[in-house]
């Protein structure tokens, strides 16, 4: 069963798509993806301080992309707790591969196991689509309690990010689900563009080039296109970004703040008035 606290998915993008101004807001986070490392930290910064303008403030408005260093400051700690989650990920998804890799050419080597190669093949895929989504399970709230805390440690203190998510529960169950349905939207919306974009100039340059110089000529072609296919792919990605941060700044209210006089939320780490 939903959660009422956590925004559905269609109201969280008709927020974001009703700022007046949302497609610069995404434009410039396209711009911004493309620049390395950075650009995915401040990102993922702007994200973050979104989710909790929402959580704490109910404030819908995209922030400016001005508080730059306040932004990649927010997006670094949970970058790097994300980077040293993966170390365990890239390892059993790199001793899957290599096991499988070398079962599936043993097998093609016999003309009579070809079918085994396909099921070691596909096998290899399954696993490592269910690797990728308990890392995404874990991810998530990691990145909320990062961001609310402040810190590279609290990324972890596993016992209290599992306290927090079984407090919040169904919150964080709703999150997660339709994080993944808002994932495979715009994953299938980015690759139909980048397929349209290449096959569309690729069969242009079928037409108006002879096969050698379309041979020479087709790789050079490509990088161009390729590029303008991320950047729209991003006026796609981004505002997906956004609408997923909304939908987990429900689980961190949940999680993080608790109901005090009329309805306001105050983070329970905080005094309250009568406390302070």
């Amino acid at each position: 069963m939903s959660d009422e606290r956590v925004e559905r998915i269609g109201e969280a993008l008709r927020v974001v798509l009703s700022d007046p101004a949302w497609l610069k807001r995404a434009v410039i986070g396209a711009g911004i993806m493309l620049i390395p490392y950075v650009g995915m930290i401040w990102l993922m910064g702007y994200c973050l301080l979104y989710m909790l303008q929402v959580a704490e403030h109910h404030r819908d408005g995209l922030p400016e992309w001005k508080h730059a260093e306040a932004q990649i400051r927010a997006g670094l700690f949970p970058f790097l707790v994300g980077i040293v989650y993966s170390i365990p990920l890239a390892i059993i998804l790199s001793a899957f591969a290599v096991v499988g890799v070398a079962a599936g050419i043993i097998l093609l080597a016999s003309s009579e196991a070809v079918l085994w190669a396909i099921v070691v093949f596909a096998a290899l895929f399954l696993v490592t689509m269910l690797v990728s989504l308990a890392w995404g399970a874990v991810l998530y709230p990691t990145y909320v309690h990062v961001t609310i805390k402040g810190d590279f440690a609290s990324g972890f203190q596993f016992g209290e990010i599992w306290r927090r998510v079984k407090r919040a529960s169904s919150a964080y169950w709703t999150a997660y689900v339709r994080t993944l349905a808002l994932g495979l939207l715009s994953a299938t919306a980015s690759m139909l563009i980048m397929g349209a974009l290449v096959g569309a100039v690729a069969f242009i340059g079928w037409q108006v080039m002879s096969e050698e110089t379309f041979a020479m000529l087709g790789g050079l072609l490509i990088y161009p296109v390729q590029l303008a296919a991320t950047v729209l792919a991003g006026l796609i990605s981004v505002p997906v970004m956004f609408a997923t941060y909304r939908i987990w700044a429900g689980y961190a209210r949940a999680a993080y703040w608790t109901e005090t006089g009329e309805a306001e939320l105050v983070p329970e780490a905080k005094p309250t008035p009568s406390e302070a």
